[in-house]
């Protein structure tokens, strides 16, 4: 039901006119949101979706740390003669639930709720949802997608690299976080905002990888915390990692972390329909830079995290 409820409900935003995207992970309770343009920065609420069926008394529960001015919650309730009715509460509504154990409490009573809710029903709430969409304050958020075989291998180019070019040092293998954090140091276009920093590492099932275990005071970067997220991908994980940048392109700063031709189509569409990423790659890029995105070379990056001295590495910045 709370998919089927999902669908419904961004089916109903989209016919509205307002902008809907899916965060890949579920945090805080937010299951969708809405964003005022296609964009990074841009503004955003954060919708929770419920969905219920309505033959007997249901109940929905929400904790109260979840609860924030970006908070709208959005009930579908569907009864047994298939009648559907959808409702949205926002901040103020929900903080008069009754609480229990840290947690809001809608009670839906078939006899009563369609009555006692009515001024809540979807058309009646639009535009006060338009209203505070355009009171939100702009999100910055900043998203690291990374394809992990691109990037080991090209963190083993970069060693081998300087390996052969100080021959008299030894080039110690860098930590992958260290690696993380300097691409973000490097090539994160807001850098100078209070934000949240997501990192997907994508990784093929087809091949081996290192399991990762990150300190809490490794994950941080500018007072901003990290959060990494590792996708172990059974198939292609181009179409995965397209389909998660489908998701996310319109209401974030994303970097793209690649180095596979695979990815060349994919390119080609984004800048057709005028998106804007960062992209990271080798010098050697099998032509991806081509397409016109703000680009940056991961050596450098990688460069940066090994043992050398200042003046032994190279200046990096984003180039158009």
């Amino acid at each position: 039901m709370e998919i089927e409820a999902e669908y419904y409900i961004t089916s109903l935003l989209n016919r509205f006119d307002f902008l809907v995207s899916k965060p890949m992970y579920d945090r805080e309770g937010c299951d969708l949101q809405i964003i005022d343009n296609q964009k990074s920065p841009s503004k955003l609420l954060r919708v929770q979706s419920k969905g219920r069926t309505f033959s007997n008394s249901t109940q929905v529960e929400i904790p109260t740390k979840y609860v924030d001015d970006t908070f709208v919650l959005i009930l579908y309730l569907r009864d047994e003669l298939k009648n559907e009715f959808t409702f949205i509460f926002f901040n103020e509504d929900i903080k008069k639930f009754k609480i229990n154990n840290n947690n809001y409490i809608l009670y839906c009573s078939k006899a009563s709720f369609i009555e006692e809710y009515k001024y809540f029903q979807f058309t009646s709430q639009i535009e006060k949802l338009r209203e505070n969409l355009l009171k939100a304050k702009i999100k910055y958020q900043t998203t690291l997608i990374i394809d992990r075989k691109s990037l080991d291998q090209s963190i083993a180019n970069t060693r081998n690299f300087y390996v052969n070019y100080y021959p008299q040092k030894e080039i110690i293998k860098p930590k992958l976080i260290d690696v993380i954090k300097e691409i973000i140091r490097c090539y994160d276009k807001s850098e100078h905002y209070t934000k949240t920093i997501n990192v997907f590492l994508f990784n093929s099932l087809e091949n081996e990888f290192e399991k990762l275990f990150f300190k809490s005071e490794e994950l941080i970067i500018r007072n901003n915390k990290i959060r990494i997220f590792e996708l172990n991908i059974d198939g292609d994980i181009t179409i995965e990692i397209e389909d998660y940048l489908r998701r996310v392109i319109d209401s974030e700063n994303i970097i793209l972390t690649i180095n596979e031709i695979s990815f060349t189509p994919l390119l080609k569409i984004l800048k057709e329909e005028g998106k804007d990423i960062v992209l990271v790659c080798e010098k050697n890029d099998n032509g991806l830079r081509e397409h016109g995105f703000y680009w940056g070379k991961i050596d450098d990056a990688i460069a940066r995290t090994l043992n050398l001295l200042p003046g032994e590495i190279p200046f990096t910045r984003i180039q158009k």
